[in-house]
């Protein structure tokens, strides 16, 4: 069955894991054991993935992705234990620890720079291509493929427990956004006639410019995750400012291609305009 409905029915503690199912601290036979038989469902997955690709059928683990992270992980350990550091691939806490963290911090680093892609005149969302410029709608698959990979390999049974950890992060983060926006605009009614006041506030105002089309892309993010939920989401950010989102960006493209095209027949109708005026 499934090595995701496996680990995830297993108890587990924010702090650490449990001793007698995956570290084993406590009971340390056991433990082994148990870590063992959990990298051995981990492999039999990865294998039963490669095939399912093979055949065109999609999953949420990539085998080349968790083959090349455990690759590096083996290499590593090699080179360690070249320098008589004389590590494990599951005895080194510190090591393994290291890594989780790095983990950890990719995850805060990708919430954290939501609000950065929106100060960015390239992440303008184009419904006709349903895409961004500076394709920061990749964003989605990477992270989501990235984690699962990650959190499956470095710590079973951890995934769902961070994917939520970067829900709230990034809500919060764009929530954030969206305060700043707002309290940029009503500075610039109240010292409208205070032109340092009115340049700093239409700063502030064009640096977020583009965060409807970053709650796009945390949405599709979102849709794409496979533990997080519309419900979840909902819970710490409201799908209004989805819904928002979509509207005022559609409503943005149509008056740029109203402008467009009014610019194109008037360009149009002056030159005829200037033909007649040769002719003549």
């Amino acid at each position: 069955h499934n090595l995701r409905d496996y680990i995830t029915q297993k108890p587990y503690n924010n702090n650490q894991l449990s001793s007698s199912q995956f570290t084993g601290s406590i009971a340390e036979n056991n433990g082994k054991y148990e870590t063992e038989r959990i990298y051995a469902h981990f492999n039999e997955q990865l294998m039963l993935n490669n095939l399912c690709a093979s055949v065109g059928i999609s999953s949420d683990l990539d085998y080349n992705l968790c083959s090349i992270l455990n690759n590096r992980r083996i290499a590593a350990l090699a080179t360690a234990n070249q320098a008589g550091l004389n590590v494990t691939m599951n005895g080194n806490a510190s090591y393994h620890e290291l890594e989780y963290h790095i983990a950890c911090l990719f995850v805060v680093f990708v919430a954290n720079a939501f609000p950065r892609l929106a100060r960015q005149d390239s992440s303008f969302y184009r419904i006709d291509l349903e895409a961004n410029e500076n394709n920061c709608h990749c964003i989605a698959y990477a992270v989501n493929t990235l984690m699962v990979s990650m959190f499956s390999l470095l710590r079973p049974g951890d995934l769902e427990a961070r994917s939520k950890e970067f829900l709230a992060l990034a809500s919060s983060n764009l929530l954030r956004l969206g305060l700043e926006t707002s309290s940029s605009l009503i500075s610039s009614e109240i010292y409208g006639n205070n032109n340092n006041a009115t340049s700093t506030s239409s700063s502030h105002c064009l640096s977020a410019k583009y965060r409807d089309s970053i709650y796009i892309v945390f949405d599709n993010l979102i849709k794409q995750s496979p533990y997080l939920s519309a419900s979840l989401q909902e819970s710490c950010f409201p799908y209004s400012l989805i819904r928002n989102a979509y509207h005022s960006i559609a409503k943005m493209t149509n008056s740029n291609e109203t402008t467009t095209l009014r610019s194109n027949v008037m360009s149009s109708s002056s030159t005829t305009h200037v033909d007649g005026k040769c002719r003549d």
